[in-house]
This record gives structure tokens, sequence and C-alpha cells, in this order.
């Protein structure tokens, strides 16, 4: 048995993936940890550009994000 765990990067590809995930999770009634799986994924490009801006430190209070 080859069972491997991955970390992906989020992506359009695992809309479907990510929203049945999280109406599980909704339902369960359990805490949604870590904090950033509570963020709404309704309009899900939009929560994918907001977590890949803030992987690149891009916020509202830091506009330009990391510099190397």
């Amino acid at each position: 048995m080859n069972d491997q765990l991955v970390l992906s990067n989020p992506s359009i590809e695992l809309k479907d993936s990510y929203l049945s995930f999280y109406q599980e999770w909704k339902q369960s009634g359990e805490d949604m940890i870590p904090w950033v799986s509570e963020k709404d994924p309704e309009n899900f490009e939009k929560m994918i550009t907001w977590l890949n801006n803030n992987k690149q430190g891009i916020t509202a209070d830091n506009p330009i994000g990391f510099h190397e």
C-alpha cells in the first residue's frame, strides 16, 4: 500500500473537492481549524486569489507583498 498525503496549493481544479470538504465540515458543527478554513468559499475564485495573495504577503495593509 502506497498511500501518500499531498499538500496542494489552492486551485480552480480543486473547487468541487474543496466545496465538498467545506460543507461536510460545516455540517459537522466542529470548530474549523485552522481559522482560514472558515473563509466562505461561495466565490471560490475570489477566495483562491485571497489565499494566493496572502501566501505572497499581499494584504490590504501590505499591497506590494514580501520582498526578497
